[in-house]
Protein backbone atom coordinates (compact mmCIF):
# COMPACT_ATOMS: atom_id res chain seq x y z
CA UNK A 1 0.00 0.00 0.00
CA UNK A 2 1.69 3.43 -0.92
CA UNK A 3 1.34 6.54 1.82
CA UNK A 4 0.72 9.94 0.34
CA UNK A 5 2.76 12.39 3.50
CA UNK A 6 2.49 15.93 3.46
CA UNK A 7 4.96 17.99 5.27
CA UNK A 8 3.24 21.51 4.94
CA UNK A 9 0.19 22.62 3.43
CA UNK A 10 0.74 21.54 -0.26
CA UNK A 11 -1.94 21.04 -3.25
CA UNK A 12 -2.60 17.42 -3.79
CA UNK A 13 -2.12 18.22 -7.21
CA UNK A 14 2.39 19.12 -6.70
CA UNK A 15 2.14 15.60 -5.41
CA UNK A 16 0.87 14.15 -9.07
CA UNK A 17 2.47 16.77 -10.98
CA UNK A 18 5.62 15.46 -9.55
CA UNK A 19 4.86 11.97 -9.72
CA UNK A 20 5.02 12.39 -13.41
CA UNK A 21 8.44 14.12 -12.96
CA UNK A 22 9.62 10.97 -10.52
CA UNK A 23 8.71 8.56 -13.67
CA UNK A 24 11.42 10.15 -15.65
CA UNK A 25 13.81 9.83 -13.15
CA UNK A 26 13.34 5.98 -12.13
CA UNK A 27 15.73 4.80 -14.47
CA UNK A 28 19.00 7.67 -14.20
CA UNK A 29 18.14 6.72 -10.06
CA UNK A 30 17.68 3.91 -9.77
CA UNK A 31 14.45 3.58 -7.72
CA UNK A 32 12.07 1.43 -8.51
CA UNK A 33 8.11 1.58 -6.79
CA UNK A 34 7.27 -0.45 -4.11
CA UNK A 35 3.98 -1.34 -2.37
CA UNK A 36 5.53 0.21 0.48
CA UNK A 37 6.60 2.90 -0.56
CA UNK A 38 6.33 6.37 0.79
CA UNK A 39 5.62 10.39 -0.97
CA UNK A 40 6.16 12.96 1.01
CA UNK A 41 6.16 16.71 0.54
CA UNK A 42 9.35 18.95 2.16
CA UNK A 43 9.48 22.94 1.79
CA UNK A 44 12.51 24.19 2.15
CA UNK A 45 12.85 27.75 3.92
CA UNK A 46 16.28 29.17 2.78
CA UNK A 47 17.36 27.48 -0.13
CA UNK A 48 15.88 26.87 -3.55
CA UNK A 49 14.48 23.60 -4.11
CA UNK A 50 16.06 22.25 -7.21
CA UNK A 51 19.52 23.29 -6.22
CA UNK A 52 18.88 21.28 -3.26
CA UNK A 53 17.50 17.79 -5.16
CA UNK A 54 20.64 18.78 -7.27
CA UNK A 55 22.77 18.11 -4.54
CA UNK A 56 20.93 15.06 -3.41
CA UNK A 57 20.79 13.14 -6.18
CA UNK A 58 24.58 13.11 -6.58
CA UNK A 59 24.03 11.03 -3.44
CA UNK A 60 22.40 8.14 -4.88
CA UNK A 61 19.97 7.52 -1.52
CA UNK A 62 17.45 5.26 -3.73
CA UNK A 63 14.64 7.72 -3.44
CA UNK A 64 12.87 9.57 -6.22
CA UNK A 65 13.20 13.55 -5.85
CA UNK A 66 11.96 16.15 -7.63
CA UNK A 67 11.81 20.23 -7.32
CA UNK A 68 9.50 23.02 -7.57
CA UNK A 69 10.76 26.46 -6.81
CA UNK A 70 7.72 28.07 -7.92
CA UNK A 71 5.35 26.16 -5.13
CA UNK A 72 8.80 25.85 -2.76
CA UNK A 73 8.46 22.03 -2.66
CA UNK A 74 11.01 19.21 -2.37
CA UNK A 75 8.59 15.91 -3.67
CA UNK A 76 10.30 12.76 -2.59
CA UNK A 77 9.26 9.08 -3.12
CA UNK A 78 10.76 5.85 -2.58
CA UNK A 79 11.30 3.97 0.69
CA UNK A 80 10.04 5.21 3.81
CA UNK A 81 13.35 4.49 5.75
CA UNK A 82 14.78 6.12 3.02
CA UNK A 83 12.66 8.97 2.74
CA UNK A 84 12.88 10.17 6.29
CA UNK A 85 16.59 10.02 6.26
CA UNK A 86 16.39 12.14 2.47
CA UNK A 87 14.28 14.54 4.90
CA UNK A 88 16.61 14.85 7.26
CA UNK A 89 19.44 15.57 4.97
CA UNK A 90 17.36 18.37 2.91
CA UNK A 91 17.00 19.80 6.63
CA UNK A 92 20.19 20.03 7.54
CA UNK A 93 21.44 21.43 4.11
CA UNK A 94 18.35 23.55 4.29
CA UNK A 95 19.93 25.28 7.73
CA UNK A 96 23.37 25.55 6.10
CA UNK A 97 21.45 27.71 3.65
CA UNK A 98 19.94 29.31 6.19
CA UNK A 99 23.05 30.41 8.31
CA UNK A 100 24.84 31.77 5.06
CA UNK A 101 21.65 34.01 3.71
CA UNK A 102 21.76 37.66 4.09
CA UNK A 103 19.21 39.07 6.43
CA UNK A 104 18.32 42.46 7.71
CA UNK A 105 17.46 43.26 11.55
CA UNK A 106 16.04 46.76 13.08
CA UNK A 107 17.72 47.51 16.21
CA UNK A 108 16.82 50.29 17.75
CA UNK A 109 19.04 51.90 20.28
CA UNK A 110 18.61 53.26 23.96
CA UNK A 111 21.22 55.51 24.69
CA UNK A 112 23.57 56.19 22.03
CA UNK A 113 23.25 58.06 19.06
CA UNK A 114 22.59 55.92 16.08
CA UNK A 115 25.82 57.62 14.13
CA UNK A 116 28.41 56.87 17.08
CA UNK A 117 26.94 53.35 17.32
CA UNK A 118 27.27 52.62 13.70
CA UNK A 119 31.08 53.79 14.39
CA UNK A 120 31.81 51.94 17.07
CA UNK A 121 30.36 48.34 15.70
CA UNK A 122 32.08 48.91 12.49
CA UNK A 123 35.29 49.07 14.68
CA UNK A 124 34.17 46.20 16.58
CA UNK A 125 33.59 44.25 13.43
CA UNK A 126 35.49 45.02 10.85
CA UNK A 127 37.45 41.97 10.98
CA UNK A 128 34.38 39.55 10.81
CA UNK A 129 32.43 38.54 7.10
CA UNK A 130 30.75 41.18 5.32
CA UNK A 131 28.20 43.19 7.12
CA UNK A 132 26.58 46.39 6.47
CA UNK A 133 25.25 48.47 8.62
CA UNK A 134 22.82 51.48 8.35
CA UNK A 135 22.11 54.76 9.80
CA UNK A 136 18.42 55.93 10.90
CA UNK A 137 19.51 58.68 12.97
CA UNK A 138 15.81 60.31 13.83
CA UNK A 139 14.72 57.02 15.05
CA UNK A 140 17.49 56.07 16.54
CA UNK A 141 17.88 52.63 14.67
CA UNK A 142 20.46 50.57 12.88
CA UNK A 143 19.53 48.73 9.86
CA UNK A 144 22.35 45.68 9.84
CA UNK A 145 21.80 43.47 7.32
CA UNK A 146 24.39 40.40 7.24
CA UNK A 147 24.51 36.62 7.52
CA UNK A 148 23.15 34.62 10.67
CA UNK A 149 26.37 34.46 12.41
CA UNK A 150 27.53 37.47 11.84
CA UNK A 151 23.94 39.26 12.74
CA UNK A 152 24.49 37.54 15.98
CA UNK A 153 27.71 38.62 16.67
CA UNK A 154 26.26 42.46 15.61
CA UNK A 155 23.73 41.97 17.83
CA UNK A 156 26.32 40.68 20.74
CA UNK A 157 28.65 43.75 20.22
CA UNK A 158 25.73 46.03 19.75
CA UNK A 159 24.25 45.32 23.52
CA UNK A 160 27.88 46.59 25.17
CA UNK A 161 28.22 49.69 23.00
CA UNK A 162 24.55 51.15 23.95
CA UNK A 163 24.61 51.79 27.33
CA UNK A 164 24.62 54.48 29.55
CA UNK A 165 27.32 57.51 28.51
CA UNK A 166 29.94 57.18 31.22
CA UNK A 167 30.90 59.96 33.34
CA UNK A 168 34.46 60.93 32.95
CA UNK A 169 36.74 63.29 35.28
CA UNK A 170 39.91 64.71 33.55
CA UNK A 171 43.00 65.80 34.82
CA UNK A 172 45.29 68.05 33.19
CA UNK A 173 48.50 68.52 34.51
CA UNK A 174 50.72 71.59 32.86
CA UNK A 175 54.33 70.56 33.98
CA UNK A 176 57.02 72.83 33.57
CA UNK A 177 61.32 71.38 33.23
CA UNK A 178 64.22 72.05 31.94
CA UNK A 179 66.29 70.48 29.52
CA UNK A 180 69.49 68.74 30.75
CA UNK A 181 72.65 69.80 29.79
CA UNK A 182 74.81 68.05 32.36
CA UNK A 183 74.82 70.41 34.94
CA UNK A 184 73.79 68.09 37.70
CA UNK A 185 69.98 69.34 38.04
CA UNK A 186 67.93 67.35 39.94
CA UNK A 187 65.21 65.30 38.48
CA UNK A 188 62.02 67.36 39.84
CA UNK A 189 59.22 66.52 42.14
CA UNK A 190 55.58 65.50 41.11
CA UNK A 191 52.78 64.25 43.35
CA UNK A 192 53.57 60.18 44.00
CA UNK A 193 50.44 59.12 41.58
CA UNK A 194 52.29 60.68 38.91
CA UNK A 195 55.66 58.95 39.55
CA UNK A 196 55.24 57.55 36.04
CA UNK A 197 55.19 60.94 34.34
CA UNK A 198 58.53 62.04 36.16
CA UNK A 199 60.30 58.86 35.02
CA UNK A 200 59.19 59.82 31.20
CA UNK A 201 60.62 63.27 31.28
CA UNK A 202 64.03 62.44 33.60
CA UNK A 203 64.48 59.66 30.73
CA UNK A 204 63.63 62.18 27.94
CA UNK A 205 66.53 64.44 29.99
CA UNK A 206 63.76 66.71 31.21
CA UNK A 207 64.99 67.59 34.51
CA UNK A 208 63.70 69.81 37.69
CA UNK A 209 60.42 68.96 37.27
CA UNK A 210 57.75 70.75 38.91
CA UNK A 211 54.07 70.66 38.53
CA UNK A 212 52.82 74.54 36.99
CA UNK A 213 49.30 74.19 36.46
CA UNK A 214 47.05 71.29 37.06
CA UNK A 215 42.98 72.11 35.85
CA UNK A 216 40.14 69.56 36.59
CA UNK A 217 37.58 68.79 34.16
CA UNK A 218 34.28 67.13 34.19
CA UNK A 219 32.60 65.50 30.84
CA UNK A 220 30.16 63.14 29.44
CA UNK A 221 31.22 60.43 27.19
CA UNK A 222 30.75 61.93 23.51
CA UNK A 223 30.56 64.88 24.66
CA UNK A 224 33.26 68.24 24.29
CA UNK A 225 34.94 70.03 27.33
CA UNK A 226 36.85 72.95 27.53
CA UNK A 227 39.20 74.62 30.75
CA UNK A 228 41.25 77.53 30.93
CA UNK A 229 43.90 78.91 33.47
CA UNK A 230 46.34 81.61 33.92
CA UNK A 231 49.39 81.73 36.45
CA UNK A 232 53.16 83.72 36.48
CA UNK A 233 55.49 82.40 34.56
CA UNK A 234 59.08 82.09 36.41
CA UNK A 235 60.03 85.67 34.18
CA UNK A 236 57.12 87.39 36.00
CA UNK A 237 54.90 87.49 33.05
CA UNK A 238 51.54 85.81 32.76
CA UNK A 239 50.49 82.76 30.88
CA UNK A 240 47.08 81.36 29.54
CA UNK A 241 46.49 77.77 29.66
CA UNK A 242 43.79 75.85 27.69
CA UNK A 243 42.81 72.69 26.81
CA UNK A 244 39.66 71.58 24.97
CA UNK A 245 38.05 68.81 23.13
CA UNK A 246 35.96 65.97 23.05
CA UNK A 247 35.65 62.75 24.82
CA UNK A 248 34.65 60.57 21.22
CA UNK A 249 33.78 56.94 23.27
CA UNK A 250 34.71 54.63 26.10
CA UNK A 251 36.23 50.86 24.72
CA UNK A 252 35.43 47.92 26.20
CA UNK A 253 38.68 47.53 27.99
CA UNK A 254 37.93 50.49 29.71
CA UNK A 255 39.66 53.20 28.15
CA UNK A 256 38.87 56.53 27.14
CA UNK A 257 39.28 58.07 23.68
CA UNK A 258 40.26 61.71 23.77
CA UNK A 259 40.07 64.32 20.91
CA UNK A 260 42.82 67.19 22.85
CA UNK A 261 44.10 70.44 21.61
CA UNK A 262 45.86 72.84 24.08
CA UNK A 263 48.30 75.95 24.20
CA UNK A 264 50.20 78.14 26.45
CA UNK A 265 50.42 81.47 25.75
CA UNK A 266 52.62 84.04 27.44
CA UNK A 267 51.05 87.69 27.01
CA UNK A 268 54.15 90.31 27.87
CA UNK A 269 52.42 93.65 28.06
CA UNK A 270 52.53 96.20 24.99
CA UNK A 271 53.93 92.91 22.74
CA UNK A 272 52.21 90.44 21.03
CA UNK A 273 51.30 86.97 22.98
CA UNK A 274 53.18 84.19 22.64
CA UNK A 275 52.39 80.88 22.03
CA UNK A 276 55.23 79.02 24.02
CA UNK A 277 53.33 75.30 23.92
CA UNK A 278 50.76 73.65 21.59
CA UNK A 279 49.31 70.53 20.97
CA UNK A 280 46.82 68.50 19.56
CA UNK A 281 46.11 64.89 19.12
CA UNK A 282 43.65 62.26 19.22
CA UNK A 283 44.88 59.28 21.76
CA UNK A 284 43.69 56.20 23.92
CA UNK A 285 43.88 56.44 27.52
CA UNK A 286 42.95 53.66 30.31
CA UNK A 287 41.05 54.42 33.15
CA UNK A 288 43.68 55.66 35.53
CA UNK A 289 46.30 55.65 34.07
CA UNK A 290 48.31 59.17 33.61
CA UNK A 291 49.93 59.73 30.06
CA UNK A 292 52.29 62.48 29.13
CA UNK A 293 50.61 63.94 25.44
CA UNK A 294 53.68 66.10 24.43
CA UNK A 295 56.60 67.83 26.27
CA UNK A 296 58.78 70.54 24.22
CA UNK A 297 61.06 73.67 24.80
CA UNK A 298 59.33 76.98 25.21
CA UNK A 299 61.87 78.39 22.49
CA UNK A 300 64.80 77.06 20.61
CA UNK A 301 67.05 78.81 22.28
CA UNK A 302 65.27 77.71 26.06
CA UNK A 303 66.29 75.62 28.55
CA UNK A 304 62.50 75.37 29.76
CA UNK A 305 60.41 72.28 28.71
CA UNK A 306 56.68 72.99 29.13
CA UNK A 307 54.63 69.17 29.20
CA UNK A 308 51.38 68.29 29.24
CA UNK A 309 50.31 64.86 31.15
CA UNK A 310 46.23 63.66 31.87
CA UNK A 311 44.78 61.05 33.51
CA UNK A 312 41.19 59.93 33.28
CA UNK A 313 38.44 58.64 36.08
CA UNK A 314 35.10 57.89 35.61
CA UNK A 315 32.14 58.82 37.97
CA UNK A 316 31.03 61.87 39.28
Amino acid sequence: MKTIVFCSMVSLCAGVAASEVMAQDDQRQGVFESSDSTIQVFRPESARPTELVSRLKQLNLGVRMVGDNSSNTIVVSGPEARVIDTGKLIAELDAEANDRRTRAEFLQLKHRKASEAARLLNDAIAQYGNTRISVDEPNRTLVISAAKAELERARSLLSKIDTPRSSLMMRFHFIRGRIDRGGGVSGGTLPAEMSGVLSALNQQGVMDVSLLAPMTVRSWESADFAVNGTTVGPDGVGREFSVHGEVQQMSADDSARLKVASQVIRRPPGSPPQVLFEVGTTLEIPVGEYIVLAAAPVSLDADEVIALAVSVSTGM
